[in-house]
């Protein structure tokens, strides 16, 4: 069962107490009622064991009218004596065929909780652990006590001189204690320190919550960041042989401070018949390929950033790791005398409760010169039974990683998926990729850089289920169509578009005009032999490429309104320019217009904020010279929109820049547009217009990114890079195109812009290509052959394909 405890500590009931079954059906709620005027106690942890739920009220309460007198109202009461809650229980932990009533928290009436006082002023954060002991009959509670410490710590006046004074008298410091509670008679019979360690952030094997278990795991603190800059940091791991009082220290360097040590259980559970070397080479191969694809479905690296270095490091870990086990195998031998029955005892009896690793992650500032925020993180990985043997493996992450309280281990599924190995060769135009994107792409065409096999099947699987599904039966195009959920999201598109003056609506010389009608052309309203037609007035070198791509879909309209067909029609040339821009920025919008208005088809490699696929190639062209160490960082300075045209073998960074050379260079020299043309407000306006589109999601998903700011603008999760940029058909201003930009956004993947504004020759070009339909936006993916209709559609296949 889950049992929780939830605290407010503004209204009554200050603290509720309850469980949830496997099955999801809620057990009774216990509430504890305090005096609404004279404040709660604060509580923060709890602990359960085989029949009791063991709640802990310390010294700390909460006193709102401490305010009136201008004192903070959370304080440390030295009058207020520490007290254990026993709450029964029924059944046994693990027990599958209890009901939520046998298993949950079964004491209703706050009466029927036996209280428990420690007899003084005491303060808990953390527990350990507890267990009945069965010899006794009475209850051990292990946890980190400190009274009051971290308190004074965080107080506004004075904390460095509270804080040394406090380390050399060395009483109210966080250390592990423990409790023995008589449930018959419900007094704490006896307490002791066990260990004179500053530690906190507590972490035990979870198999044995709850039960009687022999090791915990902590971080321990750094005393001088305590003493001189009041800052909580561990410099190190603790292992505790909570019998013994043995003690074992794995330190993290100089200026490494680690965060909380999470245990993992090893893939293959001890038995008496597996030897040390198996379990431990089968689970240092499975430790290590779960953490090389957390960080590399992320879009980082292990080791540096090309995949290569993924698979040097997982050998080597793995390698370690065979190493390990051999040794902990020989030491068992060596003390069995090489009787296997022996062996086999000692394995599961002394070795199966820290039979596993500790997962933390690592930040080096030392690695960060004078600013010790840009340093280096790292995940590590610790064979839990020779903690100071050192890390197993350290994986060197994307990007950093804040110090926080508590981590959660949880094992990576096999679901993720890849985009299906296209057909062309290597030498294919659309599949050139800078030697930046090659080394910093996590997956890529139909298979994975240092990926598991099966798990890379199952994304093609996966992803090939879902282009099927979409080409056997493409969603129709309806006009104007919101979807559930798209509203909110589509009026601040709108909203974006009208503070921009509806600029990327129309090309270059848009004008309306009429002519005879014709079937193969495209025309907004058509009638009695007329068609509605609009000229336009775009630069010699985009007029030469009009008529080179209108005579390839010459022919290709056999019948207006026929279905879309099972295979993609020709592809078109690859633009020559390549823009690196970044949605909810108002410079990369103003590029963007632009090229609606010139009409310009172009390459747009998506770089949000927390991704480094894109930025990094801007990055190296821009002359940063990221290291490994630095890549987050480095690539966050990269100066966006940037621009590449391969015709000319210009490269421009800066909207300012970006479009006069746009016009200067395809539009003949003319003067750029008032909508988009440089001046002294031009940044602010198109900025604030950006920002007022808000983070609304059109599609809402459980994997959608925290929303901060326009939505697209942060990286959303890690995704698959696909082998060939797909081709979005749309223009600027529509609500509908800016959804799936969006997406393509926040999930770094490139594709292939061609403006359709009105005005554009692609209008007759795009309803050639549908069979007599022209709508947009408009989805091509030549990976998997799919080509759609419908925004919402386009972005559940999207997230379906390509989000991992």
């Amino acid at each position: 069962d889950f049992l929780f405890l939830g605290l407010n500590p503004v209204s009554p009931p200050h603290c509720s107490v309850g469980s949830l079954n496997p099955e999801g059906v809620m057990g009774p709620i216990t509430s504890l009622w305090h005096n609404a005027l004279e404040g709660a106690t604060f509580m923060h942890d709890f602990c359960v064991t085989e029949h009791f739920t063991i709640l802990f009220e310390g010294s700390m309460n909460i006193r709102p009218l401490r305010m009136l007198r201008g004192d903070h109202p959370l304080k440390y009461d030295a009058s207020q004596v520490a007290r254990f809650g026993l709450m029964r229980r029924g059944g046994a932990l693990g027990t599958a065929a209890k009901t939520d009533m046998d298993m949950g928290v079964e004491a209703e009436d706050p009466k029927d909780i036996t209280w428990c006082d420690c007899g003084a002023a005491e303060m808990v954060y953390h527990f350990v652990n507890a267990w009945e002991d069965d010899v006794r009959g009475d209850i051990v509670v292990v946890g980190v006590r400190e009274d009051g410490f971290f308190h004074g710590a965080l107080a506004a006046n004075g904390t460095r001189e509270w804080i040394q004074s406090t380390l050399v008298e060395g009483k109210a410091v966080p250390r592990m204690h423990e409790w023995r509670i008589d449930p018959t008679t419900g007094t704490v019979t006896s307490e002791r320190w066990l260990s004179d360690h500053l530690i906190e952030v507590p972490r035990i094997n979870d198999a044995f919550t709850g039960i009687k278990n022999r090791f915990a795991y902590a971080g321990r603190v750094h005393t001088p960041s305590l003493a001189d800059d009041a800052q909580l940091k561990f410099d190190a791991v603790i292992k505790f042989d909570i019998g013994t009082g043995q003690t074992w220290v794995y330190e993290h360097g100089r200026g490494r401070y680690g965060m909380e040590a999470q245990f993992v259980p090893r893939s293959s559970v001890p038995t008496a018949s597996a030897s040390g070397l198996e379990r431990g080479e089968a689970a240092a191969v499975a430790a290590a390929a779960a953490a090389v694809a957390a960080v590399d479905m992320r879009g980082g690296t292990l080791g540096g950033r090309d995949g290569g270095a993924v698979a040097a490091v997982a050998t080597a870990v793995t390698a370690a790791a065979t190493a390990t086990a051999a040794t902990a195998a020989a030491a068992t031998e060596e003390k069995t005398g090489g009787d296997a029955d022996s062996a086999a005892t000692a394995s599961v009896n002394v070795g199966a409760e820290d039979d596993g690793w500790l997962v933390l992650y690592v930040h080096d500032e030392s690695k960060g010169g004078d600013v010790a925020a840009e340093g280096r993180s790292e995940c590590v990985v610790l064979d839990a039974r020779d903690i100071e043997a050192g890390p197993v493996a350290r994986i060197v992450l994307p990007s950093r990683v804040p110090y926080g309280a508590h981590a959660l281990w949880y094992p990576a599924e096999a679901a993720a998926v890849a985009v299906a190995s296209a057909s062309s060769g290597s030498n294919d135009e659309h599949t050139v990729e800078s030697k930046t994107e090659s080394r910093t792409r996590s997956w890529a065409g139909g298979g994975a850089v240092g990926g598991d096999p099966d798990i890379q099947e199952s994304r093609d699987v996966v992803a090939a289920a879902a282009a099927a599904a979409i080409r056997a039966s493409p969603p129709p195009p309806r006009m104007f169509a919101v979807s559930g959920g798209q509203l909110s999201a589509l009026l601040g598109a709108a909203r974006t578009g009208i503070l921009r003056g509806a600029a990327g609506l129309f090309v270059n010389g848009w004008r309306p005009w009429l002519a005879a009608d014709d079937a193969g052309e495209y025309a907004f309203v058509r009638t009695l032999g007329v068609r509605f037609t609009e000229a336009r007035a775009l630069g010699a070198v985009r007029e030469e490429q009009a008529r080179e791509e209108l005579l390839m879909t010459r022919g290709a309209l056999d019948g207006i309104g026929s279905q879309l067909s099972a295979q993609l029609p020709a592809r078109l040339p690859a633009p020559t320019l390549t823009l690196y821009e970044l949605e909810g920025c108002g410079a990369s919008r103003r590029v963007r217009e632009a090229l609606c208005m010139l009409d310009l088809a172009c390459t747009l490699r998506p770089c949000p904020h927390g991704a480094v696929r894109h930025r990094l190639a801007v990055a190296d062209a821009q002359g940063l010279g990221c290291s490994v160490a630095d890549t987050i960082f480095c690539a966050e300075d990269a100066q966006l929109p940037f621009l590449e045209d391969t015709r000319t073998g210009a490269a421009f960074a800066g909207a300012d820049a970006i479009v006069a050379y746009l016009y200067k260079e395809y539009l003949d020299g003319a003067a750029p547009s008032p909508l988009v043309a440089p001046g002294p407000f031009a940044a602010v306006r198109a900025q604030a217009a950006v920002d007022a589109r808000g983070p609304d999601d059109s599609s809402p998903h459980d994997s959608r990114a925290l929303r901060r700011g326009p939505a697209g603008a942060f990286y959303s999760r890690p995704s698959a890079a696909p082998r060939i940029p797909l081709e979005l058909w749309s223009y600027e201003v529509s609500p509908f195109c800016a959804v799936v930009r969006e997406a393509l956004s926040e999930m770094e993947v490139p594709y292939v812009m061609r403006p359709c504004a009105r005005g554009s020759p692609r209008r007759t070009q795009l309803m050639r290509r549908t069979g007599g339909t022209f709508q947009v936006p408009y989805l091509e993916d030549p990976n998997t052959g799919v080509a759609m209709f419908e925004s919402a559609e386009i972005v559940r296949y999207l997230r379906s394909v390509y989000l991992l």
